[in-house]
């Protein structure tokens, strides 16, 4: 069966929802898990809390004991990147007591990014299954053997090498980890920027500079994939009529982004991925600038895709290797179409945001942050 893990959001409707779509699947595939953290809770993350689904501890363990009814697991996101300037003792005390608690109040699994983190966990928490994040970036069978003497179980795996059928296969045949990819992020591909901006959210706090955290990184990404629309083709994002080419070659597992989006948005992009069929727009499917895309109305029908996809399935071509000269992708990026004054538009405030920050002065006059 083809699993899907989504974001969780705390409320009752949410899982009834979630549950009724379940029931009514009829193509082998299911919502077996939801994933999501309490805010101002953990150990660090790579979201930013206030922009996050919002729970307490007490409808933490109500919304597991509802979850656990509905055949639903939960998995606990602890994926923040760095420590900061905590001391050993500081960290070690810290952690220990959140999980404590986490397990008290019946999570049997956690997310998390860190090798001190994985090995914690196999050391003081063996009962607790350990996924190993999508930001540790694993994408070799090397990694693969680093990560099963850490003991853990499902690796989220580096989304840069989501269409390399040829390195997924044999990763596959090589390891018996569960492997598990995500598909609707558009971040652009082997972005220099991902750890980087991985440790900026990793450190957001409710004191930190939203101008920079809120803008610099996006400023950088929106303004690369709207001057080239090639990088929007480029990037590890899977269509929902591919999953079976994925569980073909041994890949069952299914990660949907969305935490702190909008819940009506994110369940009909769930459904998209239960029926393995879309036909509208791609990029109603994508987070990452997701409200900038809707703003410069960029398009490009989904069903005109199945030969764009197919290439990687068949001609195993490997992006590393590429650098966007890959004729035929060209040729499906020249498809994108935007309203091209808007799309100007953006553009020069991506400009002008990137070099306010860059020479500290006042942003421009208008939306303040490029991500709410």
């Amino acid at each position: 069966m083809i699993k899907l893990k989504v974001p969780a959001f705390f409320n009752d409707i949410f899982l009834d929802t979630i549950n009724e779509m379940n029931k009514k699947s009829e193509k082998g595939i299911k919502v077996k898990e939801t994933y999501g953290c309490i805010p101002f809770y953990d150990v660090g993350g790579t979201r930013a809390a206030s922009l996050i689904s919002q729970t307490t501890k007490e409808y933490l363990k109500k919304y597991l004991d509802k979850s656990y009814q509905y055949g639903l697991g939960f998995n606990y996101i602890m994926n923040g990147t760095c420590h900061g300037d905590l001391s050993h003792d500081e960290m070690y005390e810290k952690t220990y007591r959140i999980m404590c608690a986490l397990e008290a109040m019946g999570v049997t699994e956690v997310t998390v990014s860190t090798p001190y983190l994985l090995q914690f966990m196999q050391k003081n928490f063996p009962k607790i299954k350990v996924t190993a994040s999508i930001n540790i970036c694993t994408s070799s069978i090397s990694e693969l053997n680093l990560m099963k003497s850490f003991g853990v179980k499902k690796i989220v795996i580096d989304r840069h090498i989501n269409r390399n059928f040829r390195l997924l296969k044999k990763m596959v045949s090589y390891s018996d980890i569960d492997m598990e990819v995500l598909v609707n992020s558009m971040c652009l591909l082997f972005c220099s920027m991902h750890q980087y901006h991985n440790n900026i959210n990793t450190h957001y706090g409710e004191k930190s500079d939203k101008d920079f955290c809120f803008n610099y990184p996006y400023a950088k990404c929106y303004k690369t994939y709207l001057s080239n629309p090639l990088e929007m083709l480029c990037s590890g994002w899977i269509r929902p009529e591919n999953l079976k080419d994925y569980a073909n070659i041994g890949i069952t597992n299914f990660k949907i982004e969305g935490r702190g989006e909008n819940e009506q948005l994110v369940l009909k992009i769930i459904q998209a991925y239960l029926d393995q069929e879309y036909k509208g727009n791609l990029f109603d499917l994508l987070f990452t600038g997701y409200n900038i895309k809707k703003q410069v109305k960029a398009n490009i029908a989904n069903s005109e895709l199945d030969d764009f996809f197919r290439q990687f399935i068949v001609k195993e071509i490997d992006c590393r290797q590429c650098g966007g000269n890959n004729h035929k992708c060209k040729q499906f990026a020249a498809k994108i179409t935007f309203d091209e004054v808007k799309r100007k538009d953006m553009i020069q405030r991506c400009n002008e945001i990137e070099d306010a920050l860059l020479r500290c002065k006042d942003l421009p006059a208008g939306k303040k942050y490029l991500i709410v």
